[in-house]
């Protein structure tokens, strides 16, 4: 029995990933985040006891309940509107247009943890386009919705990686990419912040891969362009080739059947070069005797 040639490297020695477990949950954090930004900014409450009917030329100081306005600022009855700072007992900062007690317009708000949010604001919302800094120092930028990223948007995270897609209530879904500070990127479908569906992984180490993709590893049907100059085509199960599938070495040799979990295991023809070919039942990337040489034009 001829020794078998040409063993299949590494699949994916860059294995992809939103990092690990513990990064996804950091996203999934991230949105929940989003949600205790959309409900702490409600409206500012009090009674107003400073009154005055015209707008100041300097900063003026108004106490309404716990909040405090200091800026250029007008009382009529119960309400204030104008320009400058909202500052509260708990250490929170509001900078910006204040419309009868409500922020509209554009404005920032600061919590005492760092946490902020510089943008548009409607009927006391952050809805528009803005800017949110975590206190994580991670930063998104783009379309804003009742103070959660909806829309076209970039999350720049504090580790150098980006995700950059569409977002939905705080979560990307549908086209996007992920790149990673090391230089690997992904390129296709979201689900839920994770990609799902179909996609281009580009490895740091030169392998593509284009195909379905799930939870962020090729899952299902795809190809895989190896740095080496081989390809394979076929099935993927987490990240591995399972499943029917065709792998082609650059010297030639051409394997043609079943995978599991990255290994030549079940029925398939192995093809070398010469031209000589074995057909049988491989086991755990080797032939077993169940099996049979043909030799080239036999």
């Amino acid at each position: 029995m001829p020794v078998l040639k040409g063993k299949t490297p590494s699949m994916l020695p860059d294995r992809f990933a939103l990092k690990s477990p513990d990064a996804n949950a950091d996203v999934m954090r991230r949105t929940l985040m989003w949600v205790c930004c959309a409900a702490v900014l409600g409206a500012i409450p009090g009674r107003v006891l400073a009154q005055t009917n015209a707008l100041p030329a300097g900063p003026v100081e108004i106490q309404a309940g716990n909040a405090r306005y200091v800026g250029r600022f007008v009382a009529e009855g119960s309400n204030v509107s104008g320009t400058g700072q909202i500052l509260w007992p708990n250490g929170d900062k509001y900078d910006g247009e204040v419309v009868k007690n409500r922020r509209q317009g554009q404005g920032s708000f600061t919590w005492a943890n760092g946490q902020s949010y510089t943008g548009t604001w409607n009927d006391d919302e952050p809805s528009g386009r803005g800017q949110i800094r975590f206190a994580n120092r991670d930063r998104y930028e783009g379309q804003v919705e009742r103070g959660l990223p909806h829309g076209q948007g970039v999350l720049r995270m504090a580790s150098g990686d980006i995700l950059e897609g569409r977002f939905v209530r705080g979560a990307l879904e549908g086209p996007g990419k992920y790149r990673w500070i090391s230089g690997q990127d992904y390129e296709g479908s979201f689900q839920n912040n994770l990609p799902a569906g179909r996609g281009k992984i580009r490895f740091v180490n030169g392998n593509v891969y284009e195909g379905e993709v799930a939870r962020g590893q090729p899952q299902g049907s795809g190809r895989m362009q190896y740095a080496t100059g081989d390809r394979y085509e076929g099935g993927f199960e987490q990240g591995q080739p399972h499943g029917m599938g065709l792998y082609r070495w650059i010297n030639g040799d051409v394997y043609n059947g079943r995978w599991r979990q990255g290994q030549k295991h079940g029925e398939g023809q192995l093809t070398w070069s010469t031209g000589d070919r074995w057909v049988g039942m491989f086991q755990n990337d080797q032939q077993t005797s169940d099996g049979k040489l043909i030799r080239k034009g036999g």
